[in-house]
């Protein structure tokens, strides 16, 4: 279950997203990279298992972010879904004739366009952060869920919550609806609790050690790699954890190793997903820290843990770090 926090506590940056994006480790997934052409204006990983190759983080040089979470499903056709929901931040970066709200640039215009598609139905659920770094300040953010506290599509309805607070938010995202990520905390995961907490924790740390900005993206992956996930015996599917994963911003390597795929046997551009990637080791697959200045510039730092036959990467292999300045 992955996680992802957006603070606006630190001074010195109009907003910080971090994120871990839990995954079966054996799922095709390529590193953090500048989009090739036409989109090479885009700075994202993305999901290769399928064709819409889409992701669940990006940023582009003219000022786009987003990031999105998957919804908790009680049925795993509707978890799927027939149009990936990497394809839905794909619309929002890409900014393509296709999509012309996302063209404009504006958050309100893309999510109105949202509202009028004919397909949500047909996404799985999912809560979207997305935001808009070259309007004015306190700038666009906004989070965008397509499913309701009962786990059943909301008709093709989303709901919206603007998160333009100023200085001094923390919110975190999650696996679970809306209801339970923001207002309502009483119903939170524990996991959206610690994050939110150590995240401001952290901010507060850095700020009073004086830290330069790579101690700053250290401490925040210390935030990432917080595990207190309960452990069950050895040899345990990753499935049985399932109830367990909202207890820890971090999860570690878990389940049972799956054969390794021969090269040139994967269908890249397949219409689903393969079932053999949805089985395995399962854990927290990649990390990333974003900075966002009030200049407008963005440090992009992308931390993958294991390489694409789920094998532990060193540390001198793991990291990527981008550093840009937006367009306007």
């Amino acid at each position: 279950m992955c996680i992802a926090i957006l603070s606006t506590t630190h001074p010195d940056y109009r907003f910080i997203i971090i994120n871990n994006r839990d995954e079966f480790l054996a799922r095709p997934t390529s590193r953090a990279n500048w989009w090739p052409e036409p989109h090479t204006h885009i700075l994202s990983a993305r999901d290769l298992a399928r064709a819409a190759h889409g992701t669940w983080l990006g940023v582009t040089r003219t000022g786009r972010v987003a990031v999105l979470t998957n919804c908790l499903e009680t049925n795993c056709a509707r978890a799927v879904g027939t149009r990936s929901r990497g394809d839905i931040i794909n619309s929002w970066l890409t900014a393509s004739s296709e999509h012309p709200a996302a063209a404009n640039g504006h958050v309100e215009e893309f999510i109105d366009e949202l509202k009028a598609s004919q397909d949500l139905d047909s996404v799985g659920g999912f809560n979207l952060l997305l935001g808009d770094v070259s309007e004015p300040e306190p700038g666009a953010l906004a989070i965008v869920s397509n499913r309701s506290a009962n786990m059943e599509c909301c008709n093709g309805d989303v709901q919206v919550r603007s998160v333009n607070g100023g200085s001094g938010l923390t919110v975190a995202l999650s696996n679970m609806t809306l209801e339970g990520e923001g207002a309502d905390h009483t119903k939170a995961w524990k996991k959206i609790l610690l994050g939110e907490s150590l995240t401001a924790d952290a901010v507060a740390a850095s700020l009073e050690k004086g830290d330069d900005e790579d101690a700053l993206v250290e401490r925040l992956f210390g935030v990432l790699s917080t595990d207190t996930l309960p452990r069950l015996p050895g040899g345990t599917k990753a499935e049985a954890y399932l109830g367990l994963f909202k207890e820890s911003i971090f999860i570690p390597a878990i389940g049972k190793a799956s054969e390794k795929h021969e090269e040139g046997e994967v269908d890249w551009n397949a219409k689903l997903l393969d079932p053999s990637y949805m089985e395995g080791m399962y854990g927290t697959q990649t990390q990333t820290v974003i900075l966002v200045g009030h200049d407008r510039r963005v440090r992009y730092v992308a931390r993958t843990l294991y390489d694409e036959d789920g094998q532990p990467l060193s540390p001198e292999e793991r990291d990527r770090s981008f550093e840009f300045q937006v367009d306007l």
